[in-house]
């Protein structure tokens, strides 16, 4: 930027404020962050003492990572309740209850947990991979890495334990 100095009180008077205006401008260019209640933002958005609002999803890059579609429903994580129609469902971790569609009042936390499910309802799976294959079971509740992954149609079953109920299906 190219300054010309000019020796004139009139000329001065005029071009103090557009430099002035200049410069108020120029400090939210070079800082490439907001603040909202700072004047020192540290992130791209800073929120100081106040809340954040979305009507939609909140994304990390591409990724939906937190979102509270249809009735009831929480999900959180990557890749979470694509095809949901259900509701009260609370989903976390990547791929969990990703086929989901009208199952209804179930809890899957850890990836790919009720991976398949699309009917079940009332179903509690934990760990990953728990109730992997579960697609229409209800009432079942499986606790630990695999519990329950082979678990298909089968409805009010407890598994605790890694890999527990591994040969179950149907029953």
């Amino acid at each position: 930027m190219k300054i010309i100095l000019i020796n004139s009180r009139k000329h001065f008077f005029f071009l103090f404020p557009l430099l002035t205006l200049f410069s108020f401008f120029s400090h939210f260019i070079i800082a490439q962050n907001v603040g909202i209640s700072t004047t020192t933002p540290v992130f791209k958005l800073d929120v100081r003492n106040g809340s954040i609002n979305t009507d939609s999803v909140y994304r990390i890059g591409t990724n939906t990572v937190l979102s509270i579609p249809g009735i009831g429903n929480l999900f959180v994580g990557k890749n979470i309740g694509g095809f949901n129609t259900g509701s009260y469902n609370t989903f976390s971790g990547e791929t969990a209850g990703y086929s989901n569609m009208s199952g209804s009042s179930n809890s899957f936390f850890g990836f790919s947990a009720g991976y398949i499910n699309t009917l079940g309802n009332n179903n509690s799976f934990f760990g990953w991979g728990a109730g992997n294959t579960n697609s229409s079971g209800s009432d079942n509740s499986f606790f630990g890495r695999a519990a329950g992954i082979s678990n298909s149609t089968g409805f009010e079953n407890s598994f605790f334990g890694r890999s527990a109920g591994l040969l179950n299906s149907t029953g």
